[in-house]
């Protein structure tokens, strides 16, 4: 029987007001739809990560941080991160370190696109001291 997993998702942000005028207006509608695409699918992950390496206690902290110009929106965990040459090759099609039949290789390189073309963005991942931390970057001044 599959147990189910719970993990802690810390939420961090520094610009709420942003977060509520983007979101009501209405016709960036479809682009909030795409960025929380992109977010389930980094948050699965993550998930996945932490259950497949048996991280003891498990966490998912998700920050948004604003200036002038940009948001920043960083997904990170601690399941011990992305051995550094996979890196380079996350966001490739086709490209997965699961098995065949828990992955098709398709996530992140359809996050990817959303991100860059569909956001006009920049989507990368780096590893930190704890795990995984992919960072999101939106300019501001297209969606006020």
């Amino acid at each position: 029987m599959l147990q189910p997993h719970f993990f802690p998702i810390l939420f961090h942000h520094t610009d709420y007001p942003f977060i509520y005028h983007w979101y009501l207006k209405q016709k960036w509608q479809k682009k909030i739809q795409l960025c929380c695409i992109v977010l389930i699918n980094i948050l699965n992950n993550a998930k996945d990560a932490l259950i497949y390496n048996q991280i003891e206690n498990p966490w998912i902290k998700l920050s948004l941080e604003s200036n002038e110009t940009t948001v920043l929106i960083t997904i990170e965990d601690n399941a011990g991160g992305v051995p550094e040459d996979i890196i380079p090759h996350i966001f490739e099609p086709y490209f997965t370190t699961k098995h065949q039949s828990q992955g098709t290789g398709l996530g992140l390189y359809m996050s990817y696109k959303i991100i860059v073309e569909n956001l006009k963005g920049k989507l990368y991942a780096k590893n930190s001291l704890f795990g995984a931390k992919f960072f999101i970057e939106l300019n501001k001044e297209s969606y006020v």
